[in-house]
């Protein structure tokens, strides 16, 4: 049975996971290779991607920009924010070669403005018994996408928010993310009446809302990059030599992998995994991609987990996880990376860890790394949380890639 410690800690890692994920599949769009530059001049610089996406539209899109301007408890970082999403506003007219219409609409109380803003689903913000109104509802033909209220505190999303709205009202079909995994996360309907089915996962529903979504066999022989937009490898446990060169020739055409590999499952072994190597059953709780990697040049250490005692989690009954990550912003190298730069923190239980080998000529950006004090543990102590685990732990002097 799986320690109590080790499912709290789970279910911090979990949400930390579904994060990175989401803002990884964020950053593989278009419009997500960069955030709108904010400089001290107020100059904004739309992406390339979302330059790409604006200019080439074909069907007129109608944005409905709702703002209150006039009242006099607009706050002062409001006020901003909202002059900037004007400014920002007005680069996307500007690129469109004539197909963004932006209506301005302030919805004043007992207005058909108001109307309109509540048949877009936007509702204004409670300030001193008076409604505020900060949203967006971007329409094109039959389709509308609404983003409800526009935090200052996001702004650096908004771009992509925006963007995204945009590409989803426009575009009429979504484009498509094959899944390989030994999970089936699309979770399993009741069998039969009376009982309860397993619900699809979090990054599985987040994936539905803006792609198809097409699980692909992880013996599958052939992957085609113009039909696959992102082939997302997930705890890929099991898979063929066959599978593997899959992937590569699909990355060989062009293609792009976001692959999650696991030293350590604890979802895995908390749905009945086993060790092959013992005769056991269920979904294995370590996964890798060997020969997939070392063709380009790179190795994950999939047997042990990374134990760093600069980064470890203190847990509940004064026990200390050293191979529970908790990694600070100062453990992500690339500060400006729209997958990570408005992650406050991240957790990572019991990580395995990359390493460059020679050959690939395949170049890496880490995203998020461990401190010189790290080295390899044991992956079943570290997940039983064993209190004498810092004894076999020999830091072998070099920060470790993560992510």
């Amino acid at each position: 049975t799986t320690h109590p410690v080790t499912r709290a800690a789970l279910g911090i890692a979990a949400l930390a996971a579904i994060a990175i994920l989401a803002n990884w599949l964020i950053s593989l769009t278009p419009f997500g290779n960069k955030g709108v530059d904010f400089t001290e001049n107020k100059i904004l610089t739309l992406s390339e991607g979302t330059r790409g996406l604006v200019s080439e539209l074909d069907t007129p899109v109608v944005i409905r920009y709702y703002a209150t301007r006039n009242s006099p408890y607009l706050p002062e970082d409001l006020k901003i924010h909202m002059r900037r999403v004007d400014d920002l506003l007005k680069e996307y007219v500007a690129l469109s070669n004539g197909k963004i219409r932006v209506e301005n609409i302030d919805p004043e109380p007992d207005t058909d403005a108001e109307d309109s803003a509540a048949l877009d689903e936007i509702s204004g913000q409670r300030i001193n018994d008076e409604n505020l109104y900060l949203g967006i509802a971007v329409a094109c033909l039959d389709k509308t996408r609404v983003l409800p209220f526009l935090d200052p505190n996001q702004e650096t999303m908004f771009e992509y928010e925006l963007s995204k709205a945009i590409s989803e009202v426009s575009t009429p079909k979504k484009p498509v993310v094959g899944v390989m995994s030994a999970f089936n996360l699309a979770g399993q309907p009741a069998m039969m009446p009376g009982q309860q089915g397993t619900p699809a996962w979090v990054i599985f529903q987040q994936l539905k809302q803006s792609y198809e979504v097409k699980y692909l066999p992880m013996n599958h022989q052939e992957l085609d990059p113009k039909e696959l937009k992102v082939l997302l490898v997930f705890h890929p446990a099991g898979i063929t030599p066959e599978g593997e060169f899959a992937i590569d020739q699909y990355l060989l055409g062009g293609g792009t992998v976001v692959a999650c590999l696991d030293a350590f499952s604890v979802s895995a072994q908390m749905l009945g995994g086993g060790n092959p190597m013992m005769g056991q059953q269920g979904t294995p709780v370590s996964s890798n991609l060997p020969e997939l990697l070392t063709s380009w040049g790179v190795s994950f250490e999939s047997v042990k987990v990374l134990a760093d005692p600069t980064h470890s989690t203190a847990l509940g009954g004064n026990r200390q996880g050293l191979a529970v990550l908790s990694l600070p912003q100062s453990a992500m190298p690339q500060k400006d990376n729209v997958i990570t730069k408005d992650l406050g923190s991240v957790v990572l239980f019991l990580p395995g860890a990359f390493s460059r080998t020679n050959g690939g000529g395949v170049s890496v950006n880490t995203l998020i790394r461990s401190s010189t004090e790290a080295g390899f543990v044991d992956a079943v102590r570290a997940s039983q949380i064993d209190p004498t685990l810092a004894t076999s732990l020999k830091p072998e002097g070099k920060a470790f890639d993560l992510v």
